[in-house]
């Protein structure tokens, strides 16, 4: 049990971004570095899935790092396919003037759009993993909807959380 939760532990830590011991021997190349921090990041998410931990809970508990303070609002997992490429979570209207901030994380690079009820688009995001709102929380106003759309071919977990 304990081997489970210091994967989760680690799991978490690089998912949030957290740095490791500090290198003392300069990188040369860039692409290098990031090529590596990507491949020990997925084997990390890799050996936390393997350990039982579920990859929608993964994003579930980043919520007080990421988005502290807010609520979830919606939560969902989409399989896109070949056959069913787009998808989409609207959100209710907004009660009182709102901010937002999601998490996602896909099997394979996918394009999320954020998206009002006249079809501007507010924030966007074609990664993998990330957020949006990566800078900080989408505000709107009461009465405002908003929907996110997605578009690519993997399973994809997406989490919500709003403010107030």
């Amino acid at each position: 049990m304990r081997a489970v939760a210091r994967v989760a532990s680690l799991a978490l830590s690089v998912a949030c971004g957290a740095q490791g011991a500090p290198q003392h021997a300069p990188r040369t190349n860039a692409g290098d570095a990031s090529r590596d921090a990507s491949a020990s990041a997925s084997a990390i998410v890799d050996a936390a899935i393997e350990a039982g931990l579920d990859r929608m809970e993964l994003l579930v508990a980043r919520h007080d790092r990421v988005a502290p303070g807010t609520r979830e609002i919606a939560r969902k997992q989409i399989d896109l396919d070949a056959s069913k490429r787009w998808d989409s979570l609207a959100l209710d209207a907004f009660a009182a003037d709102t901010c937002v901030r999601a998490l996602f994380d896909a099997d394979a690079p996918t394009a999320i759009t954020l998206v009002d009820e006249k079809n501007m688009t507010l924030a966007q995001a074609d990664a993998a993993q990330g957020a949006i709102g990566a800078a900080g929380p989408v505000c709107f106003r009461k009465g405002d909807v908003v929907t996110f759309r997605f578009n690519g071919e993997s399973r994809l977990r997406i989490v919500v959380w709003a403010s107030p």
